[in-house]
């Protein structure tokens, strides 16, 4: 199976500790498989889990996950075995102006889109449905040619076992 690159939300890999979402199994499976799965993570440049982190999207794994969470040791593991891309965050004006419309309150999640408009296979694993509602998904779908799934899409496509 053929490695696909995959933008991930921060809210997917921390709840994977969080026993009372109801998608926590489901990211809990992913942080366990991920060693097996056919997948890399891209991240915007700057990147780190250390204080040198010059990222934002490294910025918001660092304030949402803790050493000892699921998900902390799951990009933690996928940085130290080479299998993180780092991308420069950079898209043309009016495809800024379409996220800022399209995402208008947050920017932490333009700036996901901005980089996942700037991947190759621009898959995004996202468990925001207030910012991300399915007008929004399909209106990037349309635009861009994404694909933003729930993590348990997300195992199907990067091939995990049940």
């Amino acid at each position: 199976m053929t490695e696909l690159g995959v933008v991930v939300d921060a809210n997917v890999w921390a709840h994977a500790s969080n026993d009372a979402h109801h998608r926590c199994s489901t990211s809990l499976k992913l942080c366990e498989q991920v060693r097996h799965l056919s997948f890399f993570l891209y991240v915007d440049d700057g990147w780190s889990m250390s204080d040198d982190n010059q990222s934002r999207i490294g910025a918001e794994y660092i304030e949402n996950l803790r050493f000892g969470m699921p998900g902390f040791h799951a990009v933690e593991w996928l940085a130290k075995t080479g299998r993180v891309r780092y991308v420069k965050v950079k898209v043309a004006t009016n495809d800024r102006r379409a996220v800022n419309k399209m995402l208008p309150r947050n920017s932490k999640d333009r700036h996901y889109l901005r980089l996942l408009i700037c991947t190759v296979e621009r898959i995004f694993a996202s468990h925001d449905f207030d910012d991300f509602t399915e007008a929004v998904r399909l209106a990037c779908k349309k635009r861009w040619d994404t694909v933003i799934v729930e993590v348990d899409d997300l195992l199907h496509l990067v091939g995990a076992t049940s």
